[in-house]
């Protein structure tokens, strides 16, 4: 009975899991393709700020600057 119960499980699972996927594969490309950037200067620079960008505001970032700053010792918070 549980074993029944457990292969339905799966069966449904498997088959959600693995149809309808066709609208996600054919999807148009946002923003610069490959073909043309890359080809000055200024574009590995927009490169290299974008993939850094992220790191800026940053969970531990955030929790570094509260602990080395005054505001811990008096309870405030950022």
């Amino acid at each position: 009975m549980i074993m029944k119960k457990i292969l339905k499980t799966t069966l449904v699972f498997a088959f959600v899991l693995l149809s309808g996927c066709e609208d996600f594969i054919d999807v148009d490309p946002v923003g610069p393709v490959s073909d043309n950037y890359f080809n000055s200067e200024e574009d590995y620079e927009k490169a290299l700020i974008g993939a850094y960008d992220m790191l800026q505001a940053t969970f531990w970032n955030t929790l570094t600057s509260v602990v080395a700053s005054d505001d811990i010792h008096a309870g405030g918070d950022p």
